[in-house]
């Protein structure tokens, strides 16, 4: 780039997208390289569930939330929050109104949507207290089946 007239930053954050269950599972190991995460929801629940792309992207799936998804996200984001680095959410995930609490309870820092989302989700997150979404959290992490996360996601924080 420099031979081109471009002077880039002498230091450019590298992040990882997760997007694998693999990845979520060596988050610990993979935050001391990395400056950032970025978790697809869509594809981690495809990957994780062995389940078509379709059927992971479709809007109504964050009502169809797994243990095992919450399991991930959370491991992710305590691997970047160990190492103060942040962890974000792309995906139908990150502005669904039932879920954004929990992920903000999980130790998320970061939403990524279409922009079209963004005026919502900031409601929703103006809405709720960090101590209500910690305890969410800490209640979602004891579920054993989609229902029992669903249930306790209608009730909110």
């Amino acid at each position: 780039l420099e031979a081109e007239g471009f002077k880039p930053a002498k230091t450019m954050p590298v992040g990882i997208m997760v997007e694998v269950p693999s990845a979520a599972l060596t988050a610990e190991t993979l935050a001391r390289e990395a400056d950032f995460f970025s978790i697809g929801t869509n594809d981690l629940f495809q990957y994780t569930l062995g389940i078509e792309r379709e059927d992971a992207s479709d809007s109504s799936y964050g009502l169809f939330l797994p243990p095992s998804i919450v399991q991930l996200v959370q491991t992710v984001a305590e691997a970047a929050g160990a190492r103060k680095k942040p962890a974000a959410v792309c995906g139908e995930l990150a502005h669904n109104p039932l879920v954004v609490p929990l992920l903000i309870g999980l130790g998320i820092t970061e939403l990524s949507m279409d922009a079209s989302h963004i005026p919502a989700t900031r409601r929703i997150v103006r809405g709720v207290s960090y101590a209500a979404c910690r305890e969410l959290a800490a209640k979602a992490l004891k579920l054993e089946t989609p229902e029992e996360m669903r249930e306790l996601l209608k009730r909110g924080p």
